[in-house]
């Protein structure tokens, strides 16, 4: 192992707010892998965030370097418990938090799980049974709405969805997400930095789509009022009124 680049990242990591992740660097080096992902979620108050730092191999140089990160903002979502279609949401909510769902769909620590001869089936079994009840609550309009909200609160912001079903962020109004580079020389954006970043990107996505529900309920009001029915309720109304013409 080179240790004088796994102490500059150690730096850099400690740096950026990273240091968390500093002791897991040496498991993930040894492997030898042309890259790897290293994954990362902590809250700042009510905010829910996740980082996946990207990490690829220079094989000539027998070092790794950190090239970007994603990382994820997600508000905090509430919902009223229920039981719907025999299944009890508070129940499903208590199994799907005990689940760590960025490092069961990450391929890199399935791959590295593998190698180290790990063959429990147990997280397998549980995951199977949180989706078998997603799917009973999804037959009900009800239940269908806090199925998604649960899809959003532990889904949002993990890359490897082909597994679990896409979940749109445009979909979703307490989330959003950002990329932020790596290069030579500079610094880059701390955890503490990405954060406020984000927290701006929340606001002016909650104000675009409060603009667009403005637009659309105009629209909805502009589209009744040139309906035959209530157009000619409005003339007998009020004969000279120019708008009902």
């Amino acid at each position: 192992m080179n240790f004088q680049n796994f102490k500059s990242l150690q730096g850099q990591l400690t740096s950026l707010g990273f240091e968390q992740l500093v002791n897991e660097l040496p498991k993930r080096i040894c492997f030898k892998a042309d890259s790897f992902i290293s994954f990362l979620e902590t809250l700042k108050g009510r905010d829910r965030l996740n980082f996946y730092l990207y990490f690829t191999n220079d094989k000539e140089k027998d070092t790794y370097a950190l090239i970007y990160y994603d990382a994820s903002i997600l508000k905090e979502i509430s919902f009223e418990h229920a039981t719907i279609n025999d299944v009890d949401t508070a129940s499903l909510e208590k199994r799907m938090s005990s689940i760590d769902w960025a490092s069961t769909v990450n391929p890199r620590t399935s791959e590295m799980q593998i190698k180290a001869g790990i063959d429990n089936w147990e997280t397998e079994t549980l995951i199977e049974s949180v989706v078998e009840d997603l799917r009973k609550l999804g037959e009900d309009e009800a239940g269908n709405k806090i199925a998604v909200k649960l899809k959003q609160k532990y889904w949002a912001g993990i890359p490897f969805l082909e597994q679990i079903g896409n979940i749109s962020p445009s979909s979703n109004k307490q989330h959003v997400s950002q990329r932020f580079y790596f290069y030579p020389g500079q610094t880059g954006i701390s955890v503490d930095e990405a954060h406020r970043f984000l927290q701006n990107m929340m606001i002016e996505k909650q104000l675009q789509l409060a603009k667009k529900w403005d637009r659309n309920t105009a629209a909805t009001v502009h589209d009744k009022v040139k309906s035959p029915v209530i157009k000619k309720a409005a003339i007998r109304k009020n004969p000279g009124n120019p708008n009902t013409n």
